[in-house]
């Protein structure tokens, strides 16, 4: 009883209901803890995607639902998914991506992902452009800082999500 007290316990203080895949088991609570954050971060993330997707389409999540030829995805279905609830399997995401008409790494890829600056051209093209070489440095520079704002950004929400946690377990009440 207790297992299932503290799994539960785990789900309602994390507020991720997303599963870890079968093959990324850990006995490790920390490691545990870690790919449970990475499989809600990419659950909602492919969300956002498929939500952004249809409505650039100007799909309702029931009408996306009736392209996708499967009985068991409804309109909830969609909502959970674009939600982050649950994360499309890996047969779903190939019928959302033929209902979508785009490409399975759609969902993968962030949309603020801007191809790297075409430095080598720059350099390659001679004199008078130096301005241009700064500026595309500066820009490679910027993207670098913002990266790693999202890196220490992540780090301080997972050092807050174990603290909470940790300092939770200590106060909380032991049916026995």
């Amino acid at each position: 009883m207790r297992r299932y007290r503290s799994y539960r316990y785990f789900y309602t203080s994390m507020a991720a209901s997303v599963k870890v895949a079968n093959g990324m088991a850990t006995t490790n609570r920390l490691d545990a803890l870690r790919l449970r954050l990475v499989a809600g971060e990419t659950a909602k993330r492919i969300g956002e995607r498929i939500r952004d997707r249809r409505l650039e389409l100007g799909l309702n999540q029931r009408q996306l639902a009736e392209r996708i030829p499967n009985d068991a995805v409804n309109n909830q279905r969609v909502s959970d998914w674009e939600r982050g609830v649950h994360q499309p399997s890996e047969r779903h995401l190939k019928q959302l991506a033929t209902a979508l008409e785009v490409d399975v790494a759609y969902f993968y890829i962030a949309p603020e992902a801007l191809p790297t600056p075409p430095l080598l051209s720059v350099l390659e093209g001679g004199e008078g452009q130096g301005a241009e070489i700064l500026s595309l440095l500066k820009q490679l520079v910027e993207r670098q800082g913002a990266l790693e704002q999202r890196q220490k950004a992540l780090e301080a929400k997972i050092d807050r999500l174990l603290q909470n946690r940790t300092s939770g377990e200590g106060t909380r009440r032991r049916a026995f």
